[in-house]
């Protein structure tokens, strides 16, 4: 009986690549500052969005550019670390992201 398997297929995330095409490659590289506040996985799904997913807007700008993706995960940590410590005291807040050619 699998009654006790606490996977859920119903919200299954993943994909399973078709070709060796379908794989990609990004590294990210994020202060604890960041990662006080915002998870790994948040982290990594925020950039996979930004270098991989077909986001186009109608004038060909993408919608989620890596850049804005870094800006909004900095800014949703500092205002966490703010909140927290009543602006006192803030964290170092960095992130860096880059595809990885195959």
């Amino acid at each position: 009986d699998d009654s006790d398997d606490d996977d859920d297929d119903d919200n299954d995330d993943t994909c399973t690549p078709t070709s060796a095409d379908d794989i990609h490659f990004f590294v990210v590289a994020a202060s604890d500052g960041l990662m006080d506040y915002i998870d790994p996985p948040t982290i990594a799904d925020s950039f996979a969005t930004a270098f991989f997913r077909r986001n186009n807007n109608n004038d060909g700008t993408t919608k989620h550019h890596p850049l804005v993706v870094a800006k909004n995960l900095i800014h949703q940590s500092a205002q966490q670390w703010h909140a927290d410590t009543g602006g006192q005291y803030r964290d170092d807040i960095v992130v860096a992201a880059a595809k990885v050619k195959k």
